[in-house]
């Protein structure tokens, strides 16, 4: 069984009332120096150049699907059980999701039924980021086809 994510777990002993004091303080909800100061230390903590951060998860999509060559009427492999937030950042683009079925163990995009879905189309089709959900940690994502009949 994967464990279910427990927030409690993740943020104990961070100072998040006092940073979110912070914050409330300053007036600066969006941008400001926090997010400055984010960017620059989760870019250090990540060894690369530049970090933007964005408003939630399906913005992030949305610019990475972007930066991926993603455009219009574009085919977008989808995990099955990611809930809306996928969906949503493909069709922000005007791509079209193809669902993917989830491995049991992991409930994270399987293999298997990704072959199986590649095969039933000759579209282009561009792969999703990996969604974990419910805390999970990840599946078997060396084993995801590469390139071949299906480039993405």
């Amino acid at each position: 069984m994967i464990p279910i994510f427990s927030v409690a777990a993740a943020q104990a002993g961070l100072p998040l009332a006092s940073i979110t004091q912070r914050v409330i303080e300053s007036g600066w909800y969006l941008m400001g120096r926090e997010l400055a100061g984010f960017e620059t230390e989760f870019a250090a903590y990540l060894s690369v150049t530049n970090c933007v951060g964005v408003a939630n998860g399906t913005d992030a999509l949305e610019l990475a699907l972007r930066a991926a060559g993603v455009t219009a009427d574009d085919l977008v492999v989808a995990q099955a059980n990611a809930g809306f937030y996928g969906s949503t950042a493909i069709r922000a683009i005007g791509a079209i999701p193809l669902y993917v079925d989830v491995d049991p163990q992991s409930l994270t995009l399987s293999p298997a039924a990704l072959k199986v879905a590649l095969a039933k189309t000759s579209t282009r089709c561009h792969c999703n980021p990996p969604i974990r959900t419910n805390g999970g940690h990840g599946g078997p994502l060396h084993a995801v086809p590469r390139g071949g009949d299906h480039p993405y």
